[in-house]
């Protein structure tokens, strides 16, 4: 990427956060069908990501992480 002139980088997650909207529609913003392998990954990336400077847009406003 770096060869090819990229300056910068996305990284995106999603947090599973039951709410009003979970008995509105099944299966919103549930782990269900994600390998255990994969869904244990999500908290280590966010722990890297937060050890790291990067801009977390998250929670309604822009974070400087």
């Amino acid at each position: 990427m770096i060869k090819g002139g990229a300056a910068h980088i996305a990284v995106a997650t999603d947090h599973i956060i039951e709410s009003f909207r979970n008995g509105l529609w099944p299966g919103y913003k549930t782990s269900e069908g994600i390998e255990p392998d994969l869904l244990a990954q999500f908290p280590l990336l966010e722990e890297v990501l937060a050890e790291s400077w990067y801009c977390r847009l998250a929670d309604g406003g822009i974070r400087s992480g």
